[in-house]
């Protein structure tokens, strides 16, 4: 472990810090540089999911513009990470979520591209827009709670997954649906930090390396979601999580 490399992750913590507060995808930089650099997947993994709550110390200042009906669906979040760390660490094998991330992300980012026109096709097929609250409750727990599954057991691109479940569920315009998506992920993130910082796979001098830079960058996303286009920012994650499945697709 060199100085470049803590500066090297630091660079690439604010980078990721910027993508996962204005938008999403950012831990998978972290994940695939540290992969890159020879470190075991798992390890970075824990490394990410212990360093991600940085990303969203912003967020706690916007909770109260989370939608109320929000609060079933984070209550299950939690019970449904903690479930996921079991199973990345008890039953699935770490090479089988590796392989099954790409295919994650691939779909992910083809309905966070086209949601608008799935959102006017479901609006026109089944009347969302007079759907019960309950009905929208219940079909948002139903996705937070396996997307918050994920997040638990690998976390890279959750905050995909998440806009993906909140933009078809909802017509909540993008400020709401992102801020809805940092509580989920400020919640999902800080339950995998206390399951993995006792786990001894987490590289602590890599983690400060990486908090530091996820904190300055969740500050600078924070001016992004206010200043740059909705459209510009799903474009970026667009790009970055394709290019990190392209990656993961080819990795060994």
């Amino acid at each position: 472990m060199t100085a470049e490399m803590l500066a090297l992750l630091a660079v690439v913590g604010l980078a990721a810090g910027i993508l996962n507060y204005a938008a999403a995808g950012g831990s998978l930089l972290p994940f695939l540089v540290m992969v890159m650099l020879g470190m075991p997947p798992l390890v970075a993994n824990a490394t990410c999911l212990a360093a991600t709550p940085l990303s969203f110390v912003r967020v706690i200042g916007d909770i109260r513009k989370t939608p109320r009906m929000m609060r079933i669906p984070l209550v299950c979040a939690v019970a449904a990470t903690a479930v996921g760390v079991w199973l990345v660490s008890r039953v699935v094998t770490e090479e089988g979520f590796r392989r099954a991330v790409p295919y994650l992300l691939v779909c992910s980012v083809a309905l966070l591209l086209v949601f608008r026109r799935v959102a006017a096709w479901i609006d026109a097929r089944t009347g969302r827009s007079g759907m019960s609250a309950r009905s929208t409750t219940t079909v948002l727990t139903l996705g937070i709670t396996v997307t918050s599954a994920y997040a638990g057991a690998f976390g890279g691109g959750v905050g995909v997954l998440i806009l993906g479940v909140l933009t078809v569920a909802t017509s909540w315009s993008w400020d709401t649906i992102n801020t809805t998506k940092n509580t989920v992920c400020l919640t999902t993130s800080v339950v995998g930090f206390i399951a993995f910082a006792f786990t001894g796979l987490v590289r602590w001098p890599l983690w400060v390396a990486l908090a530091a830079g996820m904190l300055l960058g969740s500050y600078v996303g924070r001016w992004a979601t206010q200043h740059v286009p909705a459209s510009i920012q799903r474009l970026v994650v667009a790009v970055t999580t394709t290019l990190s499945a392209a990656y993961l697709w080819a990795s060994p």
